[in-house]
């Protein structure tokens, strides 16, 4: 065998045994909103994640940050306009928003 024919077996026996990689999906972030009960003005409101291809999670209620799970419980009050936030990353840490102002 010549060295040239060597080379090349070796380089295609490396590049075949080499993982490829892929990229997880991109995150696409979605959420809804359910009043669970109201007293006294003061209303409890479930944040329901409804993202596709996420791991992590982080909800912003008016800019400040509430909980870091995929659904988030919290209590607003009731006559009010918030800005919900929700940033999702995939495995790869791409990241996606969704903004909704809500009434409540």
């Amino acid at each position: 065998m010549s060295i040239k024919t060597v080379f090349i077996s070796i380089v295609l026996v490396i590049s075949m045994s080499c993982k490829k990689t892929e990229n997880a999906p991109l995150p696409i972030a979605d959420f809804f909103v359910e009043i669970l009960t109201c007293n006294s003005g003061v209303c409890e409101v479930k944040l329901v994640d409804n993202s596709k291809n996420s791991v992590s999670w982080e909800w912003k209620i008016e800019g400040e940050v509430h909980c870091s799970s995929n659904n988030c419980l919290v209590s607003l009050m009731n006559g009010q306009n918030y800005t919900v936030e929700l940033k999702v990353n995939n495995s790869d840490g791409v990241e996606a928003v969704k903004v909704k102002t809500i009434s409540i």
